[in-house]
């Protein structure tokens, strides 16, 4: 009885799945202080030469080389609200222009939840932020016309016992997780079923795979849908995907108008 057991392949899927979805929810149990940030650039001007007709960009009264519109999203990708005063008070959240970048004019465009008070100030090329509280999933975009490189727009901070992470660096990490997880099980899958294939039109030259090997085949074909369920679940729940309430924001490449933005205060 113990040995058909452990010989059914639905018992060793079911048992894959059990042991997968452990590792989930120990993962999903563990407290996360975790701001994440992500970035989209629209090109405006390029070499003195506009997008638009008739269009020229003066900034006090200069005619500006390049012009871009970033809308930077700002949310807690963890599953515990963070509040003000976990952040270092020397290391504040803020967004930071280096020296290939000058900040003209930014706004908060969308507020996932308005209870957090979310705030923006912004000196030259620094924009501090301020909340009260950001609960699971809480955040907001950050408008910013600038010229020169937007790459040159970087997210700081430290939460004490927490961390802020660059969404497309974790993007990058989760793909080649899943490309090395895949090769691992396609590789073998390949292998078997090469080689059945190959046993059924040769099988006077191929031996037929031997049938207690027969339910690995079997096992590797569920677990290709297996993996993309589980991270399909562990992207939506643990809250590294932009929030629905500022993906539609964050993604819509309009331009602004004046009243849409602040400028800097001294």
């Amino acid at each position: 009885m113990l040995e058909a057991l452990t010989n059914n392949p639905i018992v060793t899927i079911i048992s894959l799945a059990l042991a997968v979805l452990g590792i989930v929810l120990t993962i999903k149990s563990k407290q996360k202080l975790e701001f994440s940030w992500a970035a989209n650039t629209n090109l405006i001007v390029e070499n003195k030469k506009s997008l638009i007709d008739g269009f020229e960009m003066l900034f006090n009264g200069v005619p500006v080389d390049d012009l871009s519109v970033t809308k930077i999203a700002i949310w807690n990708s963890g599953n515990k609200e963070i509040v003000n005063t976990q952040m270092y008070s020397d290391n504040k959240l803020r967004i930071v222009g280096d020296d290939t970048v000058n900040i003209l004019q930014s706004a908060i465009v969308a507020n996932a939840n308005e209870d957090s008070k979310f705030e923006t100030n912004q000196k030259e090329n620094v924009i501090n932020i301020d909340f009260e509280c950001a609960e699971k999933k809480d955040g907001i975009v950050v408008q910013i016309i600038h010229s020169g490189n937007a790459e040159g727009l970087q997210v700081y901070g430290k939460i004490h016992g927490g961390r802020i992470i660059d969404y497309e660096d974790r993007q990058d990490r989760i793909k080649k997780t899943v490309g090395l997880i895949g090769t691992f099980l396609i590789v073998p899958f390949l292998l078997f079923f090469g080689y059945d294939f190959l046993s059924q039109l040769i099988g006077d030259v191929i031996p037929h795979i031997p049938k207690g090997l027969e339910p690995i085949e079997n096992i590797l074909m569920i677990c290709f849908p297996l993996i993309y369920l589980i991270f399909k679940f562990v992207d939506n729940d643990f809250g590294l995907m932009i929030p629905n309430a500022l993906e539609s924001i964050f993604n819509h490449n309009n331009i602004p108008s004046r009243s849409d933005t602040t400028t800097p205060h001294s």
